[in-house]
């Protein structure tokens, strides 16, 4: 299939250096066009079919595009570019083999989430892709003989990146046009599943279904957001011991990855030929996956090489990374720094707590007080087991935690409504 990706990328012109804008649904054409843009020098511009029309148009306008290709029903307005043909073929397994050399040209150019404010576009460079993809596939052992379940959307880095593992380790992907639990459930069961990727909210769903993970199934990999101790333990129960990992878009995805067979909490270590430390709280990275900077001509590394996030995180003496939040959410109450996932963690082991969104809102006395987004079974909560700095003074619930496009909690949406807060 890559090899018809390949004649049609040729056959619209489309060649080195050429900016492709991908508005399309998750399905196997959808990932051998990217493996054949990859292998044929086209920098992909994937966009988000999750936000909202204008959004797309104004980053559609910002990226200086070639062309789009599209599907129906796609949100970006004027997406009506070349369609994608449906290829009757199984995608291949063959060896990432680049025509181009692993440089500082651009290979993806990624729209970030924004959580913060508007979304900034990362310049991917080939280097980067080409030292994450044979990074993360020797972390994790992937072979001809795996075959890996996506259902990680494949205008994310995430997905982006379990298409171009697939291609570059010769594994068979089986990728699923969106996440339902039973499709997922039904795979596992019979597709010979020896890996997948997921956020906590898709592995709560899964484990929530009580069934043991396939005796197939060896790798649980999961991103995006914090993975709580009780749903990793629920997880080992039935079988597998998930992976957790951290990473960002400006950094090619996976920075570090848990080793298997790890039994900590973390976040594990850097993946080879990464460096990782921890200045003033901030995590920052170093190595050749780091992006080249934002369309705007910010961003990037220093002088020195070093990347700093926007995320709070601590190193232990084996170099494991655990990630604390990001600078944004840091809550400032009385003098004390309080971090939100530290918060959310004790909250959801409260009787009736099923999950938790914590920030800070805006106080005469205190500077910041905590306030709590919580589902579950609603009614009289006691804070008092939280240490004092930690412990709510305003909260609500609610029947689900709002959500980015991304499918990570949406602080911002939640400060929007800080009017509807019980004080106590």
């Amino acid at each position: 299939m890559i090899e018809q990706a390949r004649a049609w990328l040729a056959a619209h012109q489309l060649g080195p250096g050429d900016r492709l804008g991908l508005a399309l649904i998750d399905r196997p054409e959808t990932v051998a066009l990217i493996q054949a843009a990859w292998v044929s020098g086209v920098v992909l511009v994937p966009f988000n079919r999750r936000l909202d029309a204008q959004t797309l148009k104004e980053q559609a306008e910002r990226a200086h595009l070639r062309a789009v290709v599209a599907d129906a029903g796609h949100p970006l307005p004027g997406s009506a570019g070349f369609s994608l043909p449906a290829w009757a073929t199984e995608s291949d397994r063959g060896r990432l083999k680049p025509a181009l050399p692993a440089d500082d040209a651009e290979a993806l150019v990624l729209f970030t989430s924004g959580t913060t404010g508007p979304a900034k576009a990362a310049r991917i460079p080939r280097r980067a892709v080409q030292h994450a993809v044979t990074a993360s596939c020797a972390r994790l052992g992937l072979g001809p003989d795996d075959t890996w379940l996506g259902c990680l959307p494949l205008d994310h880095i995430a997905g982006i990146g379990n298409a171009l593992r697939a291609l570059h380790s010769g594994c068979r992907l089986v990728q699923h046009p969106r996440f339902d639990t039973d499709a997922v459930l039904h795979a596992l069961d019979h597709e010979r599943i020896t890996g997948l990727s997921v956020v906590p909210t898709q592995l709560h769903r899964l484990v929530a279904a009580g069934r043991p993970w396939p005796a197939t199934l060896r790798t649980i990999l999961v991103g995006g957001a914090p993975l709580e101790p009780p749903l990793r333990a629920a997880c080992i129960a039935l079988g597998v011991a998930p992976r957790q990992t951290y990473g960002l878009s400006e950094c090619c995805a996976m920075v570090t990855c848990q080793e298997a067979g790890a039994d900590d909490d973390g976040c594990g270590t850097a993946l080879p030929g990464v460096e990782l430390r921890v200045v003033e709280g901030r995590i920052a990275v170093r190595g050749p996956t780091v992006f080249l900077g934002y369309d705007d001509g910010t961003g990037g590394p220093d002088a020195d090489g070093w990347f700093t996030t926007g995320d709070h995180g601590a190193l232990d003496a084996a170099g494991r990374l655990t990630v604390l939040g990001r600078r944004e959410d840091l809550i400032l109450s009385g003098g004390e720094n309080v971090y939100p996932a530290q918060v959310e963690a004790r909250l959801r082991a409260l009787p009736g707590v099923a999950e938790a969104l914590v920030v800070g809102l805006p106080d005469a006395e205190w500077g910041q007080i905590v306030a709590a987004v919580l589902v579950g079974t609603p009614g009289p909560i006691d804070f008092i087991s939280l240490p004092g700095p930690w412990r709510p003074r305003a909260w609500r619930w609610v029947d689900e935690l709002p959500r980015t496009p991304l499918g990570k909690p949406d602080r911002r949406a939640v400060l929007a409504d800080a009017a509807t807060f019980i004080r106590a």
